[in-house]
């Protein structure tokens, strides 16, 4: 385990766990942008190499990510679109601040497009993207089965929808604010996605440290 990830596990230990899960579900304020983005950007680097693994990309794709924070993928994708574009939604202020200002000269050429809004309401009209790209934002949504609905809504038909996420057994170990923070294990996130509508629901597993990364896929 690097230096880095070490620190990072120190830390959650040590901060409250209301202060952790508060931050990592909506980063804000310049503890959020200086400390906590950061952090997490080491944290969910592994998770996030191996969503974009998943993806069956294609170079006219149009690509939305959900929760993007400081995009820190955002490079990667824009590589292997060059005739899409890729919309970022998040609904931290500060978050989308930030990636405004690092990606500046995408935003004003039109190849990118980022929104403050929320998984309950996405700013797309139905049947827009063809890929949705989201990690370690599950847990945080407020009403699971209607925002996978509204997921699947904005997805084209063929589209998939990809998350990244930590399973529950992963996350017990940390130190977490369950108020905040819901866990899922692998029949949650499969039953979910099922039930809302999507087709060939599968679960890919990559060894990493200090966790295993996972992702599910799904079709429209």
């Amino acid at each position: 385990m690097s230096i880095k990830l070490k620190f990072i596990f120190w830390l959650v230990k040590m901060l409250p766990a209301s202060i952790i899960a508060n931050q990592a579900r909506k980063p804000s304020g310049l503890f959020g942008k200086k400390i906590m983005s950061p952090m997490f950007e080491a944290a969910n680097r592994e998770l996030n190499q191996f969503m974009l693994a998943c993806w069956k990309k294609a170079p006219n794709q149009d690509v939305l990510e959900i929760g993007f924070g400081p995009g820190q993928t955002f490079p990667d994708i824009l590589k292997k679109i060059p005739k899409g574009k890729l919309i970022g939604v998040d609904f931290s202020k500060d978050m989308v601040n930030l990636a405004t200002t690092r990606y500046k000269s995408e935003v004003d050429e039109k190849t990118m497009e980022l929104y403050q809004a929320t998984i309950e309401s996405l700013p797309l009209a139905d049947n827009t993207v063809d890929t949705i790209l989201t990690a370690n934002t599950l847990y945080f949504w407020p009403n699971p089965k209607e925002n996978i609905k509204e997921c699947h809504r904005v997805l084209k038909y063929g589209g998939q929808l990809i998350i990244g996420f930590r399973t529950k057994e992963q996350m017990a170990v940390l130190n977490l604010d369950y108020s905040v923070f819901t866990p899922y294990t692998f029949d949650d996130v499969e039953k979910l996605l099922t039930n809302s509508g999507f087709q060939n629901v599968t679960i890919k597993k990559k060894a990493a440290e200090p966790f295993e990364s996972y992702c599910a896929i799904a079709i429209k």
